[in-house]
């Protein structure tokens, strides 16, 4: 059955720290080295926005920080997956796309039905997501 496996997306999330941990990660690089698959890794980020036009320079300030260093720990992350693939003999393609929710779920849907496997590597509180979409692009 693995052999019929040739490209994996393995998505991942940035929403805290650097020292977050993925088991999607080494799953889908170890499968990938099993098939001779290729991987494709999105390091996704989570863009905030503000809901008001009328909130303060701080504020906007703040929010423009944050999107700053969750843009920063994704393209980190993509680099290191990256690294972590090639180590292991797997041919890599990384992209860290940094949007809003509903664009990122549309961007890795997308991907999703170029590959022949996704893996999804998410904070809890991201994984509910409606799955809808998936389900449906077989």
């Amino acid at each position: 059955m693995v052999q019929n496996i040739k490209s994996i997306l393995i998505g991942l999330t940035k929403e805290f720290g650097p020292d977050e941990t993925s088991s999607a990660l080494a799953y889908g690089i170890s499968l990938a080295r099993q098939a001779g698959a290729h991987v494709t890794i999105q390091a996704a980020s989570i863009k905030l926005t503000l809901s008001s036009a009328g909130v303060s320079k701080v504020v906007a300030g703040l929010v423009r920080e944050e999107n700053q260093r969750l843009h920063s720990l994704a393209q980190a992350a993509a680099r290191a997956a990256e690294a972590h693939a090639s180590s292991a003999g797997v041919a890599c393609s990384t992209e860290s796309p940094h949007l809003n929710y509903p664009e990122l779920l549309a961007v890795l849907r997308t991907q999703a039905r170029l590959h022949d496997l996704t893996i999804v590597d998410a904070e809890s509180e991201s994984l509910a997501i409606d799955r809808s979409g998936f389900r449906s692009s077989a």
